[in-house]
């Protein structure tokens, strides 16, 4: 995003449209933004007070995200041709300036919205919101303190979600829920538990990324667990990771630029 300190796509439909947020100051809040060839939209939704975040922009043109509301809860939000709901987990939490709140993070094609909720405890949940019928996503191992919990961050269009475990003793692990069977996904070129999954396309592909052992991030992207890094060459090596992958194969995410932004990406495949 022109003028910004930092910018990170989060998402990018079949159609090339490419989603997320950006900061033009440490003292700002954040802004959602939408792209496509170049040219960026500023997106805020209407009812925000301390920013906007987009996280989605599926191939049916329903954008999504969260917003901070005047107590600093997090709101979810779908815009459907510029009719807005909001999306708030029943049971998330409503401590004002708790860092709780709703966040949505996909809707795929079947209408399902995956993300995760913040409870009044602090605990993450992930969530499946059908029509407004949520249900709770909780990872076998996954502790109950604090800043422990579930994070659900992809649902893609068969209804894989990826995410992260946070268990009891603080350690995480990312993880492919197939319906219920959970698949633990390490990069053996990263340190144990430095492993984050962004996403999961209908073909398989998983995007993320992984901590390597200079705490260093790289982007990859695995295919029946056939691992490849991706760094982009302007970070210079301080450092790539990668949020979504579509079903075409093409990638967004960000990197660490040499005079301290951080810029966003779209990696396209070769063919």
């Amino acid at each position: 995003m022109p003028g910004a300190q930092y910018t990170n796509p989060i998402g990018i439909n079949d159609l090339g449209l490419v989603v997320g947020y950006y900061n033009v100051s440490a003292t700002a809040y954040d802004q959602g933004f939408i792209e496509q060839g170049g040219r960026f939209t500023t997106f805020e939704d209407p009812a925000e007070v301390y920013g906007t975040s987009v996280t989605f922009d599926n191939d049916l043109g329903v954008i999504g995200g969260f917003y901070y509301d005047v107590n600093g809860i997090m709101q979810g939000f779908t815009d459907i041709h510029g009719r807005f709901a909001t999306i708030s987990d029943p049971n998330a939490g409503t401590t004002p300036d708790a860092g709780q709140g709703t966040v949505p993070e996909v809707e795929n094609l079947q209408g399902a919205i995956a993300g995760t909720y913040y409870d009044n405890n602090g605990v993450e949940h992930g969530f499946i919101d059908q029509n407004g019928h949520f249900v709770t996503i909780d990872a076998p191992l996954a502790g109950t303190g604090a800043g422990q919990g579930t994070y659900i961050g992809y649902v893609d269009d068969l209804g894989e979600l990826t995410g992260i475990s946070t268990e009891s003793d603080g350690s995480s692990y990312s993880f492919v829920d197939n319906h219920g069977h959970f698949t633990t996904i390490f990069d053996p070129a990263g340190v144990t538990g430095g492993t984050f999954i962004g996403s999961v396309n209908d073909f398989g592909l998983i995007a993320g990324c992984y901590l390597d052992s200079s705490n260093i991030w790289h982007a990859f992207v695995d295919q029946s667990s056939t691992f490849a890094t991706l760094d982009d060459p302007a970070a210079e090596g301080l450092g790539t990771y990668a949020q979504s992958s579509n079903n075409l194969g093409g990638l967004v995410g960000s990197y660490f630029a040499s005079n301290g932004d951080t810029d966003g990406f779209v990696a396209i495949p070769s063919r």
